[in-house]
């Protein structure tokens, strides 16, 4: 029966191909000034944006904001690629609005968790291929329907209007 380094010893071998090795960083002294203007031109794009999520999540305008710059951090130590984007999206206003609505602020930090261990298990699963299988009008459909529920979340706002105890966006907005 192994004894409990030798299961630490195997646990951390499986997790070492995960984190980023000395290669990942090899070509940092030759595009450092790229890396520096991409990463500026990132903020001065992304943080408004959390921002503003922040504050249409009911989380408010500090809680986008560190969760930018905490989501940033991350995405830069763990690398990515050339084609990889990080920032704030659109489809968590949509998930945690109701939620914050229905359970209150302190269901953000569960919902945050689940969520993360959920991305780790599909990457772990490498199930990002499947969005290869899927047609081009499905996902541009799935990106306006986040667009128009973050529409209407904002129209009780937009009128000066309180928004109600519904989370359900087409409700609150009438």
């Amino acid at each position: 029966m192994p004894g409990p380094i030798q299961h630490y010893v195997r646990v951390l071998s499986k997790i070492r191909p995960l984190l980023p090795g000395y290669r990942d960083y090899a070509q940092v002294p030759r595009t450092w000034k790229g890396d520096l203007i991409a990463g500026l031109t990132v903020g001065i794009v992304a943080l408004p944006l959390a921002l503003a999520f922040g504050v249409s999540s009911g989380a408010g305008a500090a809680s986008g904001l560190i969760t930018a710059v905490v989501a940033g951090l991350v995405a830069a130590v763990f690398g990515g690629s050339n084609i990889q984007v990080s920032g704030p999206t659109g489809a968590m206003v949509v998930v945690l609005g109701p939620v914050i609505a229905v359970h209150g602020i302190g269901a953000l930090a569960v919902v945050g968790v689940l969520a993360g261990l959920m991305v780790i298990t599909a990457g772990i699963l490498k199930l990002g291929r499947v969005v290869t299988f899927l047609p081009w009008p499905v996902i541009e459909g799935f990106t306006l329907g986040i667009a128009v529920i973050i529409f209407l979340q904002q129209v009780p706002a937009a009128f000066g209007v309180d928004p109600g105890s519904s989370s359900n966006a087409a409700v609150s907005a009438v």
